[in-house]
Order: structure tokens, then sequence, then C-alpha cells
């Protein structure tokens, strides 16, 4: 579907809705990746489902990742989900009947470390144990898999199974076929407060009427807190900012996703040709999106460093995203204490675009039938407010596994 006409058949039939009386089984906060999923599983099992977007389909971190689909040093608690959600993937576009551009790529981390490299055999036997494919890749044959990589790259780990999607066009595919299943998508459309009655949520207000429901969903990633503030709840998610640069259409640069231990550097190919660069760690600034011109020279010069011919890649345009992190770095995944059919799905910390097809499914299982596709008690709101989380959940395995946290320090 083009994107304009998108927009018009959404708020088209908002309107004829609007006009019959605004109710609905469901209600769903935000048009990211997560809420379109989840729409789109609701909808699919009969259900009728109203999403509000404030804005517009895939506005904000759905549409500003670089769509790296990742089973590499994911949290034990996540990898259910992760493998569920590749599975979903790979079917995606058959099923969607859009192209979401998911394809395998694997993920390559690499050093310029000895230190660090001395580590990777024991991460690969380590993500064996857990039943994904993972191997060392020795200096001699990084060229198989990046052919200009640095030779002060010492080694590399990889993992065969991970893979990339395209995260306006897949976020915008779940959107329409959630609206072809029955959906009613409203963008443009600000939640301004939920309904209440005694200790059961009975719809939301919007900035254009109000819609009953019994059930509300709260999927609105980096803004979620802000519907909980009235409640007097605290949800700890905040904004991280990353900075993006696209290059021109190039020739094969990499085949795998390539991340850099230290300094965290990282791209993607895309099936254009284009390259999505960044480098991490990303940074707690609040609600800023200013494009650094200090962070793009950084981000160049470590790349080149990285792949020295890339010297010559034109930068074509940058742009500036956030990650909805939580203290821990695990969503928020449960329906809130006192007040019945409000759940909250959100605080993915970079990870949402990857499990979202998993999280779509296991919300419309919660929600119609009492009971998630996955263990989710690891992902309440009261771990935040008593002891802290065991230790063998929030720290790393290993130094190495440490990269899988996106707001952590390089290795060096």
């Amino acid at each position: 579907m083009d994107r304009d006409k998108g927009v018009n058949a959404f708020n088209s039939k908002a309107a004829k809705v609007m006009a019959r009386g605004d109710t609905a089984d469901v209600v769903i906060v935000g048009g990211g990746i997560v809420g379109c999923t989840t729409a789109y599983n609701l909808a699919r099992r009969g259900a009728r489902v109203v999403l509000f977007e404030k804005d517009d389909i895939a506005q904000e971190a759905s549409g500003r990742n670089r769509g790296n689909i990742r089973l590499q040093l994911r949290d034990r608690l996540e990898l259910p989900l992760v493998r569920e959600a590749i599975a979903l993937w790979q079917r995606a576009d058959e099923e969607l009947g859009m192209s979401t551009e998911y394809r395998t790529t694997g993920n390559l981390l690499v050093t310029y470390h000895d230190d660090i490299a001395a580590g990777f055999a024991a991460e690969a036997e380590r993500h064996r144990g857990l039943g994904i494919d993972a191997r060392v890749v020795p200096r001699d044959e990084l060229r198989e898999h990046v052919p200009d990589i640095s030779p002060d790259i010492v080694a590399g780990f990889l993992t065969t199974e991970d893979g990339h999607a395209n995260p306006q066009k897949a976020t915008w595919a779940f959107a329409t076929a959630a609206r072809r299943a029955g959906a009613d998508i409203r963008t443009g459309t600000r939640v301004t407060s939920l309904m209440i009655e005694g200790a059961a949520v009975r719809g939301v207000a919007t900035d254009q009427g109000t819609v009953s429901a019994p059930v509300v969903l709260n999927a609105g990633g980096v803004r979620a807190p802000g519907l909980f503030v009235p409640l007097g709840i605290t949800v700890p998610i905040t904004p991280a900012k990353h900075q993006i640069l696209v290059t021109a259409r190039l020739p094969l640069v990499t085949r795998p996703y390539l991340r850099c231990a230290g300094p965290r550097v990282s791209f993607c190919q895309t099936l254009e040709g284009t390259l999505l660069l960044g480098m991490g760690p990303a940074q707690a600034v609040g609600f800023d999106t200013s494009v650094s011109r200090v962070h793009m020279s950084n981000i160049m010069r470590e790349t080149i460093r990285l792949v020295p011919t890339l010297a010559s890649a034109p930068v074509v345009r940058a742009w500036t995203g956030w990650f909805e992190m939580t203290p821990d770095d695990l969503p928020v995944i449960t329906e809130i204490p006192d007040h019945r059919g409000f759940y909250i799905c959100a605080g993915f910390s970079g990870h949402g675009f990857a499990l979202a097809p998993a999280i779509g499914r296991l919300m419309a299982h919660l929600i119609l039938d009492g009971a998630a596709t996955h263990p989710i008690d690891a992902f309440g709101l009261d771990r935040f407010a008593g002891a802290q989380r065991d230790a063998r959940e929030h720290t790393p395995a290993s130094v190495i596994s440490r990269l899988g946290r996106l707001t952590a320090e390089g290795l060096h």
C-alpha cells in the first residue's frame, strides 16, 4: 500500500467508525511495531480493535532503528521470544502480503584486541549450548564475510541465524494487514487519559472523542509512562538517543550485520545496497533529537578504520532515534494491578523491533485467553519496586556479553 493512501484509508475508516459510536474490545495506544503486531493478531482472532497513534505509523523507535533481528548476546529471558520471532519473520512477507525485506544475514562481532578475541571461543560455546549456531571467525576468514575489512581486526564471533528487515516497511506491513483483518487504526489522534471505573479500565479519552473498551493496551514506547502519571504509578522507561547515518548505494561491503566490540561502531547493508551506520553506546540525553556533527564524525572515523575502502562512501542523510530503556534492559509486559483490563507492553530497550512478531502474538493470547505464549513473570512492573533482580538475571554472562546492552560502554 502507498504510504499516503494508507494514511487516508486508516483515517477514512476511523471517521466511519466514529459516526456509528465508539466501542471496541481492545484499545491500543501506540502505532509502533508492537502496537501494530498486536492489533494484527487480535483482529485475526475476531477482536474489535481500535489503535490510536498521535502522529503516524512507525514515526518514533519503530521507524528509526536499523532493523537488526539479533540472537547474538541476547538476554536469556528474551531468548525464547526472539527464537519465535525469527520463525515468524521468515514467513512474514507471505503471511502479510507485503514485503518486510526480511532476510537471514548473520551477526558478526569483531575486535582489534587479542584479549577480547580470546573470549570469543567461550562465547561461541555458550551460544551453542543454548542451541544457537555460533563460531569464531579467525583473521584469515574474515574477508569471506566483509571483503575489505581492516587487517587490524584479529578475529570475529559469528552467529548465523540472525536477520534483518526494513523497519518502516515492516511496521506498515503489519499495520496494513491489521486493518485488512478488521482493525481500526487512527493516526493523528492523541490519547489524553484513561477512563477508569472502580478497579477496571473502561476505555480512553482522546483529543477527538472517547472510545469505550474493557481492555486498553499501552504500547506507547518511550511515551508509555505518561498514561500512568494520573494513576500515581511510576514506570521507569527513559529515552536513550542513538544516531544513524545512511550512505549512498554501494557494492557489497558486508554480508552479516557487522559490529565492533570497541569502539562500538556497527552497520548493516540493506537490500538496496545502502549502509546504515551507527556507534554506541546510546546516550541518556532525554528527548533531544538533534543530529550531532561531532558524533557523525566519530561514526565515520571508526567506520573507515573498520573498513578503509569506505573513506569514499557518500553519506546522504542522518537521523536520530530513541531506545526506550528500563533499568535492567528488559521490557515491561503485564496487566496493571488494581486496574483490571489495563496492560502495558513497552520498555524494550532497543529490542522491540526484533521481538515484535512474537510479542504481538503473546499479547493477543494474554488479552483474549488470559495466558501468555511465553513466561512473562520476569517482565512485571513490580520488579522495580522490591528487591533488586537476582544477579544472574541482570549481570552479563561474560565481559563480551555486556555488548548486548545498548547503553553499555565499549570494551576498549
